[in-house]
């Protein structure tokens, strides 16, 4: 929805369209939800339509865009067992097209996983997440929350010390972006927990720094899945030592 928005400078339409996609490859696979999302913005050439799902590729303005967007969502797609695809034509808009698993019931409609990829019962967490990317933050701490994890979501880093300060809850664990507005930077909280919260694990996303700083538990890298963000946590929580995911 924000890219649509970016495409749109001097104005447009957007349409979001959800159906059942339909079975044409014959398979047994699990049923899938389609969402579209279509905008009637100036849309994408060849060449860069091939790089949207790259990692900090992003074609805005310095500090419009992390290039962050649509990799976030591809993971989080196929980490639900589904996936995302993107059609664009220059000059006649742009359609992303997300497939998720159809919950029947409330309950998801998933294929049975490898025994070796069976999730394992997993420890409930109090996370304290401070993130200012308004995708991440929308999709992040739902797809946690439902894996019987409570998440306090901040925005910045100042949020989340005024709320350590005033003990206003307590948690489990610290997970943190590094660049963000405000005073603090991601590292400012970890390093300021490190002396006033000594008992609080920090686990640091971040897609630029090659090692763990000094009072990080664990470094998780962007784009990240699902998965390796919860085993990431996990970890935190049983004060496992520096390493690098």
């Amino acid at each position: 929805m924000f890219n649509a928005r970016d495409a749109m400078p001097d104005g447009g339409t957007v349409t979001v369209r959800a159906s059942r996609a339909p079975d044409t490859d014959g398979t047994d696979r699990a049923p899938l939800v389609r969402i579209d999302v279509q905008d009637t913005g100036h849309g994408m050439d060849a060449e860069t339509l091939a790089r949207v799902f790259e990692p900090y590729f992003t074609t805005k303005p310095i500090g419009a865009g992390s290039g962050l967007g649509l990799p976030q969502v591809q993971a989080f797609a196929r980490q639900s067992g589904g996936d995302v695809r993107i059609a664009s034509t220059p000059g006649e808009g742009t359609c992303v097209t997300l497939l998720l698993p159809l919950a029947v019931d409330g309950v998801v409609v998933q294929q049975q996983l490898p025994a070796s990829r069976e999730r394992q019962p997993r420890r409930p967490l109090r996370v304290l997440m401070v993130e200012d990317d308004v995708l991440v933050a929308s999709v992040v701490p739902a797809a946690l929350t439902h894996e019987g994890h409570q998440v306090t979501l901040c925005r910045t880093a100042d949020e989340a010390r005024a709320l350590l300060e005033a003990r206003e809850c307590a948690m489990d664990v610290l997970f943190t972006d590094i660049v963000m507005p405000g005073a603090m930077t991601g590292l400012d909280l970890v390093e300021w927990c490190a002396v006033h919260c000594p008992q609080l694990p920090a686990l640091v996303a971040t897609g630029y720094s090659a090692r763990p700083p000094a009072g990080v538990s664990r470094v998780l890298r962007k784009p990240y899945a699902m998965e390796d963000l919860l085993d990431a946590l996990d970890v935190c929580a049983a004060g496992g030592g520096a390493s690098r995911a």
